[in-house]
């Protein structure tokens, strides 16, 4: 048997999501490292479940407490932002990312 040991750092974003995505920040839905991790996806939607946002966050926007310049602003790519007057149903069977590469992303529907 193997025991496998790993160390955690805890890191936050320079700027909480709440004020990067103002209108879009109450459910982080999904979120998983892109290929080579280096970024960060994150599905993000509001409290009526009417509008998605899929974006992608460099790593090195995060960093630990006490880290942070106050001119740093996190680098933050918006792929696919929908919108509905309705509801969005976002089920676990649905697959948004990942992507086959920074260049290619491959988008599943249900």
């Amino acid at each position: 048997m193997h025991c496998l040991q790993f160390e955690v750092e805890e890191r936050q974003l320079s700027v909480p999501l709440s004020e990067v995505f103002p209108e879009c920040h109450e459910y982080l839905v999904r979120f998983g490292w892109m290929p080579g991790g280096k970024d960060v996806w994150i599905q993000l939607m509001d409290r009526m479940q009417n509008r998605l946002v899929l974006a992608v966050i460099d790593i090195m926007s995060f960093a630990a407490d006490g880290e942070f310049s106050a001119a740093i602003l996190p680098n933050i790519y918006i792929l696919y932002d929908e919108r509905n007057s309705f509801w969005i149903p976002v089920s676990l069977s649905d697959s948004s990312v990942p992507a086959v590469s920074m260049d290619v992303f491959r988008f599943i529907t249900v």
